[in-house]
């Protein structure tokens, strides 16, 4: 099974270890509060307890975003100004991209259905 980067190989009867590739056994410290081995219902547990996955707030930005792209900003110049006023704004200027101008037709289709 492979989970991200990360595969979980079964060793023995409910019990995995986690490696970087399927054939390749990767340590951890458990000094750094890491594990070599768990089972799986630990495994579960360690997964349910992760935060969800890096996402970034558009709705704090969206109001800006709106207000410089009428005044005629590309969104990588908006990407840049928001990342100067120190926003938490995806590093990737693509991807800042590819969300926003997603979110901008949705909020444009949404306002034309409902007035």
């Amino acid at each position: 099974m492979k989970l991200g980067n990360i595969f979980a190989l079964p060793v023995e009867s409910k019990r995995v270890v986690l490696t970087d590739s399927p054939r390749k056994n990767f340590s951890f410290s458990e000094n750094a509060g890491s594990f070599d081995c768990m089972n799986s219902d630990e495994l579960i547990q360690a997964a349910k307890a992760l935060p969800p996955a890096g996402r970034y707030p558009t709705d704090t930005v969206m109001g800006a975003v709106e207000i410089m792209r009428a005044k005629g900003y590309k969104f990588r110049a908006i990407h840049k100004f928001l990342l100067e006023k120190g926003m938490n704004v995806h590093p990737d200027a693509n991807s800042f991209t590819s969300v926003m101008s997603r979110r901008l037709k949705r909020a444009r289709i949404k306002a034309m259905e409902a007035g």
